[in-house]
């Protein structure tokens, strides 16, 4: 069972100064494949009142209104260590590991909507009970989401309404 605040002090949030809720983005954050040409850089992603007990985060970054049927996982990254309150540039912190997106790579992919349509991107944050994610190293991207959020005892998110010109 989630929960961002119930249990704790203050709601356990995560924050950009790269990018806002309900905003688009700069094109430096746009993917550099499928049509983008943005940097496909990550933005700086930091976060707050952390649960007591969390041993480890995971990171999304999932587009449901790709028109897959079932959204799409652009960036999967778990193990991120306890003690980590940031993520800065397209750096990670020891110890984290970068899982299939739903290209196969194990990479991040900025969004990349069609030419005229509004997504919606979420970046979700979660604290986990479990140091290391047991996911199996080749899991799809929905797989290792079933392992996250099997462990995950709160989530935090920022909502992206993403498109492009060109």
């Amino acid at each position: 069972m989630f929960s961002t605040s119930a249990s704790y002090a203050a709601e356990f949030t995560l924050t950009s100064t790269d990018v806002h809720d309900n905003e688009n983005i700069q094109s430096k954050f746009l993917a550099n494949d499928f049509g983008c040409t943005g940097g496909n850089i990550r933005p700086t992603l930091s976060w707050n009142n952390v649960p007591a007990g969390t041993k480890s985060f995971a990171v999304t970054l999932y587009d449901q209104d790709a028109h897959t049927g079932s959204g799409f996982w652009h960036w999967v990254v778990a193990d991120i260590p306890a003690k980590t309150t940031d993520l800065k540039g397209n750096t990670l912190p020891g110890g984290a590991i970068t899982k299939a997106n739903d290209t196969g790579k194990k990479s991040y992919l900025g969004p990349c909507p069609p030419v005229g349509e509004v997504h919606t991107y979420t970046y979700t944050l979660y604290a986990l009970d479990t140091a290391k994610l047991e996911a199996p190293g080749d899991s799809t991207a929905p797989l290792t989401g079933y392992f996250i959020n099997k462990h995950a005892t709160a989530k935090a998110a920022i909502n992206l309404r993403v498109s492009r010109t060109q």
